[in-house]
């Protein structure tokens, strides 16, 4: 844990030492200007707590369900379809510096189109590595594990959902962080949390590990799937088809 901390340190040491002239000056602070930025970093704090929470919770869950030697199992197969988020991950990250850039600029048409083409692609690529990780999981579960943890296709297609689930919902905050529309999400975190838990533990007892990580997915997307659908159509009905109005009368004009 000290590691990231100790390196973001000695990185900003360097490039003080280097670049005197973007130091921090005591006489320059002014609250005015502070506020938003701990506004802003107390949201994406928030964010980044529940998810972790959510996400590293599963072990504990199905220890505390299951017995600690489901755990490995688990692991195990969490491992091998982490390949997936590795890539998306990949994507999707460019995307958010991308998205405020364009709007800065009032390019409203192509983060239309680039938000249209995340999801697509996200979807695509989802799928496609899902279908292939399924069909070789045999094969190279006995490479990998070499015959001491089975494989399991129960627990690796459940995984695969909650990827795809998860990539679909990242491409969706990813766009909604680029537009400035970050408070809105914290509030579907904080119920987001609890039901996930809840979901977690009720749909172990009754499937398995499988079930937790099932009992995820159903928790984001009961959560989610509706105020995320309502920020997306409101910033259209703000920015697309205002915007549109707009320019046909500018045409007219």
């Amino acid at each position: 844990l000290a590691a990231p901390l100790i390196s973001t340190w000695l990185s900003a040491a360097w490039m003080f030492v280097r670049s005197p002239d973007i130091r921090p000056v005591a006489a320059d602070f002014s609250a005015k200007e502070v506020w938003p930025i701990l506004t802003s970093g107390g949201q994406f704090l928030i964010l980044g707590t529940v998810f972790s929470l959510c996400q590293t919770s599963d072990s504990l869950v199905i220890a505390n369900v299951l017995g600690a030697g489901a755990v490995a199992n688990f692991a195990v197969h969490q491992k091998y379809v982490s390949p997936i988020v590795f890539v998306g991950g990949m994507a999707l990250t460019p995307l958010w510096a991308a998205y405020g850039e364009a709007l800065a600029r009032g390019d409203i048409a192509w983060i239309k189109q680039a938000f249209r083409r995340s999801l697509l692609s996200l979807l695509v690529i989802s799928v496609v590595l899902s279908i292939v990780l399924m069909l070789l999981l045999p094969s190279l579960m006995n490479i990998w594990m070499k015959g001491r943890v089975a494989p399991d296709m129960v627990m690796a297609g459940s995984l695969l959902a909650w990827v795809s689930v998860e990539l679909v919902g990242k491409a969706v905050s990813i766009f909604l962080h680029g537009m400035g529309l970050v408070a809105q999400q914290v509030w579907a975190a904080l119920v987001f949390l609890p039901v996930c838990l809840f979901a977690k533990v009720y749909f172990g007892q009754a499937y398995g590990a499988p079930g937790v990580v099932i009992g995820t997915a159903l928790a984001y997307v009961a959560v989610h799937a509706w105020p995320y659908w309502r920020l997306v159509r409101r910033w259209h009905l703000e920015h697309v088809d205002n915007g549109g109005a707009m320019v046909k009368q500018a045409a007219k004009l």
